[in-house]
């Protein structure tokens, strides 16, 4: 056995059972641990910080709207996201 063999990592221990648990409900995971950020990145972000994936929600929301106008989808993805949350804290 070697010294970390035996260690409890959160990669162990949470995020390993997270993506067998999502990949078996059925979800698209991917492991990006070594992830490569920018325009040719893994996920399509410029970096880390950007938490929302919006080269992925975008093409969802349109894909589930109804009667949603294209502003609507917009201020969905720019509103919650906490780079302008961050500005508006700052800038009050």
């Amino acid at each position: 056995m070697t010294a970390h063999e035996g260690d409890y990592t959160e990669d162990q221990m949470i995020q390993r059972p997270a993506i067998l648990r999502f990949h078996d409900l059925g979800w698209e995971v991917a492991d990006c641990f070594e992830e490569k950020c920018g325009v040719q990145g893994t996920l399509g972000r410029e970096t880390r910080a950007e938490v929302v994936l919006v080269s992925k929600l975008r093409p969802a929301l349109e894909e589930i709207k109804t009667q949603v106008s294209s502003e609507a989808i917009h201020l969905s993805i720019t509103g919650p996201t906490p780079n302008l949350i961050l500005a508006k804290i700052i800038s009050d």
